[in-house]
């Protein structure tokens, strides 16, 4: 049966392909060769800024800050040798017309060690050329385009700290026309991380918003705000066949059904999907943390219920493991890994007791799977955890954003996975902390794979003592021995540090100077302390 259609306006009758949106979304705005986004400006830009015009739309905070700073005088006392950019005095160095402005090539350094450099004309508000901040306070490594009355107009491109980076229009110092922002490269890629219209700084109209690590798409109109707010938003699932519609607000899932893409409209210049119509159980934000994994333990994240499913491992001792419902391309997703998230450093995470499922998310959370949730009548939400270790995987850890679930880890095939094939992935455990039965494994596979005898693994031995400090202590015997996996029982913790205010950033801090025996300084206690001595110099 044909998935029914439902009702979008859409703003011409013709429905395309999703090869068509593909085509358009993939092949074109994340190809960062494709002109594109200059091709939209060009035609629709003036159009929309009119019809913004007469919507009254005001325009972000940034915008309005940028316009009335601009009209302000020149400050009298800025001192010899600083100039005035219209927002903060800096130094200009370069070549100067006969009446002394700045004119050609130059350069500015601002109080905070930003830089500029590029072309002047008849002063320091007309310029051209490239912006470096020295703190990358938002983000932005380096900025280039051109300023005209002290503020950035026209074609600009922002690199980003991240190495990704922005391509777009400004006027008045803020986004204003067609963008489109690229994140860090992905198995040889760019990753298209949003595209879309601003307005006076502000998101207009249908936005595409790209997920880490090319884990899907958030698209909808967004809000008055520029949020993605509103009850007719989706998360489009990686391989832009199915996705879950529904209530978004400020990005998070409210509650939304799943439905399939079934092609797209034109808008405004934009590619807008249309859907099936929405079916099934109720999806929402899960809100996990360390004291819930799941709103929802039981309820499958559909896509990966598709791709994968769990049975006996053909690994001795393996128990459970997961395998492929289907064949699986190199670089496909292949399963999702959520659990409860943890706060590094603060005393929940040191103190939490051993388990087989503790998972690095990034820098600053750990994931982890509650004691007794590894059981699929207990959690079966996502089935990554079911895995099975291997020094020679299929698969290799990578994130995903899950409407769902937040930011999670994910299992990347990384060659072709056959239909009912096992899963397998490197555990990636310091081998010198791991359990026995994970050395047990890494000497057969020195053995039997690396071909690697005594003195061999003597050596590997030898070389990461005298790189990391630790010895990997061999184990009694070799014959393999897997216990049962546990996951982490939080109830041995006090119930006081698994409170929100000590799983805060300022927590970590604070424990972090407690664990290493430094003092904390009370309010009423002088920054620098006074030093009465008499110092006595000696007679030449």
């Amino acid at each position: 049966m044909s998935p029914k259609i439902v009702e979008i306006e859409p703003d011409t009758g013709e429905i395309q392909s999703i090869e068509e949106l593909k085509d358009w979304l993939i092949e074109r705005v994340a190809d960062d060769n494709d002109i594109v986004i200059d091709e939209l400006q060009e035609e629709l830009a003036a159009q929309l800024d009119e019809e913004d015009e007469e919507k009254g739309i005001k325009g972000s905070e940034e915008w309005r800050t940028s316009v009335s700073t601009i009209l302000l005088n020149t400050p009298a006392d800025l001192g010899q040798g600083w100039e005035w950019d219209g927002f903060r005095k800096c130094r200009y160095h370069g070549k100067r017309n006969p009446g002394g402005e700045p004119e050609g090539e130059g350069a500015l350094l601002y109080e905070n060690k930003d830089t500029f450099q590029g072309i002047f004309t008849a002063g320091i508000l007309n310029r051209r050329g490239v912006m470096t901040f020295a703190h990358r306070n938002e983000g932005v490594e380096k900025i280039e385009g051109a300023w005209e009355q002290g503020l950035l107009n026209g074609e600009i491109r922002a690199t980003l700290i991240n190495t990704g980076w922005i391509e777009g229009y400004y006027r008045d110092g803020v986004p204003h026309g067609f963008s489109r922002e690229f994140g860090p490269r992905c198995h040889g890629k760019n990753i298209l991380r949003s595209t879309g219209r601003y307005y006076k700084g502000i998101r207009r109209g249908l936005f595409w918003k790209g997920m880490f690590d090319n884990s899907g798409w958030l698209v909808g109109e967004v809000d008055d705000k520029g949020d993605f707010t509103g009850d007719d938003i989706a998360y489009i699932y990686p391989e832009m066949k199915m996705a879950i519609r529904g209530e978004f607000k400020d990005e998070k899932l409210v509650c939304g059904q799943l439905c399939e893409l079934v092609g797209c409209t034109e808008s405004k210049g934009m590619k807008k999907p249309v859907f099936s119509e929405g079916s099934g159980p109720i999806y929402e934000y899960e809100n996990p943390s360390i004291r819930n994994i799941a709103l929802h333990p039981l309820l499958r994240d559909p896509w990966e219920e598709t791709k994968v499913y769990v049975s006996e491992s053909q690994l001795p001792q393996g128990g459970e493991g997961l395998f492929a419902k289907k064949d699986i391309a190199q670089w496909e997703i292949v399963a999702l890994y959520n659990g409860i998230k943890v706060k590094t450093s603060t005393y929940a995470s040191e103190h939490m007791p051993r388990s087989d499922y503790r998972i690095r998310l990034n820098a600053d959370i750990d994931m982890d799977i509650p004691f007794g949730f590894h059981k699929l009548e207990q959690y079966c939400a996502t089935l990554c955890h079911k895995a099975n270790h291997s020094f020679t995987p299929n698969v290799e850890w990578t994130l995903f954003e899950h409407p769902r679930f937040g930011l999670i880890r994910s299992l990347t095939a990384q060659k072709p996975i056959k239909k009912d094939e096992e899963i397998l992935v490197n555990y990636q455990m310091a081998l010198a902390k791991s359990p026995d039965w994970y050395r047990q494994v890494w000497l057969q596979h020195m053995r039997l794979v690396k071909k690697g005898d005594d003195k061999a693994i003597q050596r590997y031995i030898d070389r990461q003592y005298e790189l990391q400090g630790y010895r990997i202590p061999l184990p009694e015997s070799e014959v393999l021995d897997v216990p049962e996996p546990v996951g982490v029982d939080l109830s041995v913790l006090p119930e006081e540090y698994l409170k929100p205010e000590h799983l805060t950033e300022e927590a970590a801090v604070k424990y972090a100077r407690t664990a290493a025996g430094m003092r904390e300084q009370e309010p009423s206690e002088p920054r620098i302390t006074e030093i009465d001595t008499e110092i006595t110099c000696l007679e030449p």
